[in-house]
Parts: C-alpha cells; structure tokens; sequence
C-alpha cells in the first residue's frame, strides 16, 4: 500500500485540483491524507466539500481512501508532513510514503511505477526522486551536499563573481546524491520512521537535507532517477505569501540548524555565513531587484 501525504495552506482550490487531476493518474493502490495547515474552518468545510470526505475528528473509516487532519495550527513543512504520516503509520499498512506538494503536474500516468520498483529492488535506497522541473524547465533535483563556506559565505559576500553556484545538479545522471527535493519524495516507510521522520526543529526548507543526512547515518542512500519525470510551478504557495528575501531567511535558518547539528559547524563559522547572508539581503538583492525594473 502507498501511503501520500498533502498539506494545503489557504490554497484549496489547486489541492482539490490535484487530487482529482493528478493523484487520480496514480494505478498503484493509495491512501491519501491532506494536513491542513490553513488554521481556517472555512478551509476544512470548502475541502470537505470539493471531496466528499470529512475531518478525522468525526473519526476514520478505514474503508475511505481520503482523509483531513485539522492541524490546527500552521505547523510548517517537517511538522505537518509528520502529522500525516503518524496518521498512515497508525491506520495503515503502508510500505512507502509520497510526500507531495499540489503544484505537481505529471509527465505520464505512471511516474511512481520506476520510483517503487528502484525501492523494491534495492533496500539500500530509502529515499527518492525522480526529474523534477519547475515553470521554465529548470532542473529542481537532485542536489549535493556544500559546504556552508561555498554555500553562504563565498556565493552571498561575493555575489557578483559567484551568482551561478548552486547545490543543484544539472543534467544529473541516475545516482545517489546528497539532497532530494521535497515537493516529490517517495520513502521507505519503514527506514522513514526508524530516523524519526522529518526534523520537527524546521519550519519550511531543508528538511529533505536533514532527512538525507540521516538516512545516510543508518547506511541508507537518498537516490535520483531521472527516467520518470514531473513538472513543479515553483512553490506557488510560498510566492503568494512570502517576498524572496523572506525564503532565504527561512531557507538560512532551517540550513544554519543542519549545518550546527549534523555537521558540527561552529557557531563562529554559522555567525560569518548568516553576515554574508544579510549582506546579499541588503545590498546586492535590491540592487540586483532595481536593475531588473529597469530592464
């Protein structure tokens, strides 16, 4: 059985969209759970709605395919996905988890069936991705692991001469990497649990870093396979609520925290790179925003 985990913040409409257009692709049997995040009852009641289902608090049936957790509460990205997944861990019997945003539209119907099958075939593999692209056919995913010298210090103080240094690999070919994307992560449930899930310490961004590293502490790998592909309007829902110098400080945080914890960088080092930080914020942002009005 598949377990999917969806989190809808004040953005029903698309979620209700995707159940019904893309989840719908999907052949192998699923069980689907929308965390609301909205702390909002006309969320839930324009939801129940949509999709014929009902908040689990008038309780679960099991026979159901479709459920929503009132979350209460903006819980975030780790914390939510969580919630969802303690929910299929206690219901059902799920041996892998998508955990998916709704702004995913899929290449061809059967995107999961090369996902699970590199899942069954090789138990090292605990986490995976498949191609994903976002609006203008970027490449998303996957990613390696950098240094927070080369990632914060160097690209931010130095932004003129090192704009182009990214984590994300081009082209990349089918392998294991050090970071996946989370708009669509399929995982082992399993191995998923034994790491105790997502970090709840982030809020939003680098929690499939985190997920990695830990993954990759049990002997577990996080792999990429670009055979199957799907389509990503770049974080539509956190453009609609958050400015981009607003992304990088949550990106900043969530990142600081994993690079203190997990790799034991000191609190000197995380101070340099959260300066050159605020230095790209302040001054090279609004320069590089104000050239891109006069153009």
């Amino acid at each position: 059985m598949l377990g999917i985990v969806l989190i809808n913040y004040k953005n029903e409409e698309e979620i209700i969209h995707y159940i019904k257009n893309e989840l719908v692709k999907i052949s192998e049997p699923h069980i689907t759970v929308i965390v609301d995040n909205s702390c909002n009852e006309q969320s839930i009641q324009k939801l129940e709605s949509a999709l014929a289902l009902y908040e689990i608090s008038s309780g679960v049936n099991k026979d159901e395919r479709l459920f929503l957790i009132d979350a209460k509460e903006n819980l975030g990205y780790a914390k939510a996905n969580n919630l969802g997944a303690q929910f299929l861990k206690e219901h059902f019997d799920c041996k892998y988890i998508l955990f998916s945003n709704s702004d995913i539209h899929f290449e061809k119907k059967d995107v999961l069936s090369p996902l699970i099958e590199s899942l069954d075939l090789n138990d090292r593999i605990s986490a995976i991705n498949p191609m994903i692209i976002d609006e203008n056919l970027k490449y998303q995913s996957p990613m390696i692991e950098m240094s927070i010298w080369k990632l914060y210090v160097f690209r931010f103080l130095f932004y003129p001469f090192a704009r182009k240094i990214s984590p994300i690999v081009k082209n990349a070919p089918e392998g294991e990497y050090g970071r996946l994307m989370g708009c669509f992560l399929l995982v082992r449930a399993s191995d998923f649990f034994k790491v105790d899930m997502f970090d709840n310490n982030t809020f939003l961004y680098g929690e499939e870093l985190i997920l990695s590293e830990k993954l990759r502490q049990i002997g577990k790998a996080s792999y990429y396979l670009p055979v199957c592909r799907v389509y990503h309007q770049q974080s539509s829902t956190i453009k609609n609520f958050f400015s981009e110098k607003k992304q990088i400080e949550l990106m900043a945080k969530s990142e600081f925290y994993f690079y203190k914890k997990y790799k034991d960088v000191s609190q000197l080092t995380i101070s340099l790179a959260n300066f050159s930080m605020k230095v790209y914020l302040y001054f090279y942002l609004p320069l590089k925003l104000l050239l891109n009005r006069k153009k």
